[in-house]
């Protein structure tokens, strides 16, 4: 994607900050020869630089990421037309055109499946936790019955 210089955002905390603000993410990937997305809540974790993210079994994105491959994942944060009539030189040199303005994070990495039970208890439980956090009573996973969730983990 093109970015002009004066609109790139380097700073690891700001777009840290952005996907977690803002989880809901589309991964992109080629595969059968066909691009393939999928919007799904991703963790960023800052130690390791990673995303992390959970899928339905019977998803046919599970199949598909069982050999590890190149994915992109966009998280579209926020966008809004600009108009010439905002610019005072519109008024004045009439020189303006209308625009987009976006601000959008395009990650790029090897995806590969976590299929540990306990690697995959703690991916589910920070993602609540972060979801989970504005709500009075946050839900935790320990709020349903063991076996309920046991069952729903073994779909993931």
């Amino acid at each position: 994607m093109y970015i002009p210089k004066a609109f790139e955002e380097t700073r690891t905390e700001v777009l840290t900050e952005l996907i977690q603000k803002h989880a809901l993410g589309c991964l992109i990937l080629h595969t059968n020869g066909e691009l393939d997305a999928n919007h799904l809540p991703f963790e960023y974790d800052e130690k390791s630089h990673s995303l992390y993210a959970h899928i339905a079994k019977e998803n046919p994105l599970y199949t598909q990421l069982k050999q590890s491959q190149n994915v992109l994942v966009v998280f579209s944060i926020d966008h809004a037309y600009v108009s010439p009539n905002w610019y005072v030189g519109k008024f004045e040199h009439h020189k303006a055109v209308p625009t987009w303005n976006y601000v959008v994070i395009h990650a790029k990495g090897m995806a590969e499946l976590i299929e540990d039970e306990k690697v995959l208890r703690g991916i589910l439980a920070r993602l609540t936790r972060q979801h989970e956090s504005n709500q009075p009573k946050p839900w935790e996973m320990s709020d349903a019955p063991k076996d309920y969730i046991q069952n729903e983990l073994s779909k993931i």
